[in-house]
């Protein structure tokens, strides 16, 4: 026996196929039992037809490695590669819509920011204007005021005037007729 990294141990194995002739009849290929070597499995695959090749008859058999466990660990690799791409899609659906609630958070902030602003200046322009207002319906009070007080003293310095030369004359009148 050679044993190696290039050349592994033999195992050796048998397999008896009973009843044959029955077996040719059938054509079917007959599978030996499994044969496990280093974590594989191994069965013979016979097909009990004779052939005859350069005048020899031949029974034509194949080796074939049973892949159960390979098919097993292939299916473990796309389901793990399945709930793989499950759990990304996943994330990434969850991060867009983290994204688009955040996008619409901001506008949102951003469009009442604005509204709060443009009430507030709105509120300051009507305030402007309704002191404005106020100061110059007090100005004009103020100059009717002084003009209604500026004209009543000219009257009455009028009337003063006109009385004291009424009654002026008058004195010098009386004071100047007989007695």
């Amino acid at each position: 026996m050679c044993d190696s990294e290039i050349v592994p141990a033999y195992v050796v194995s048998t397999f008896v196929m009973n009843g044959f002739s029955i077996l040719q009849q059938r054509a079917d290929p007959i599978y030996s039992k499994p044969l496990h070597v280093s974590g594989l499995t191994w069965r013979l695959k016979v097909y009990p037809v004779l052939h005859i090749i350069l005048s020899s008859r031949v029974l034509v058999v194949k080796v074939v490695m049973v892949i159960v466990a390979v098919v097993v660990v292939a299916v473990v690799v796309v389901v793990v590669v399945v709930v793989v791409v499950a759990v990304v899609v996943v994330a990434v659906v969850v991060v867009v819509l983290v994204v688009v609630v955040v996008v619409v958070v901001v506008v949102v902030v951003v469009v009442v920011v604005a509204v709060v602003v443009v009430a507030v200046v709105v509120v300051v322009l009507v305030v402007v204007v309704v002191v404005v207002v106020v100061v110059v319906v007090v100005v004009v009070v103020v100059i009717l005021v002084v003009v209604v007080v500026v004209v009543v003293v000219v009257v009455v310095v009028v009337v003063v005037v006109v009385v004291v030369v009424v009654v002026g004359r008058c004195h010098s009148s009386s004071s100047s007729s007989p007695k």
